[in-house]
């Protein structure tokens, strides 16, 4: 029962060593159009689109910027941002 997570943890660590590096900007893409779409369309609190945007992998930090409607987070040396366009086309990636 414990070579499940030891090999569940080799594969990660040879997956996030072998893989282009910029792969690694899905993370932060994923949580801020997650998040965008949470907390600016369904309107929900800060704690609750946290926990609904987060993935397996943590984003080092975020910040949420509401007179522009904008959310911005960084992992693993890259930033992404996600904008709110309208209640009808969501939130979406530059």
């Amino acid at each position: 029962m414990k070579k499940i997570p030891l090999r569940i943890a080799l594969l990660s660590v040879f997956f996030l060593t072998s893989c282009k590096p910029k792969f690694l900007k899905i993370i932060p893409s994923s949580f801020v159009k997650e998040y965008c779409s949470c907390f600016f369309v369904e309107k929900k609190g800060n704690e609750a689109c946290e926990a609904y945007a987060t993935q397996m992998i943590k984003v080092d930090s975020f910040q949420v910027n509401q007179e522009t409607k904008t959310v911005k987070a960084s992992a693993f040396g890259f930033e992404s941002t996600s904008r709110f366009r309208s209640a009808r086309l969501g939130c979406s990636l530059p």
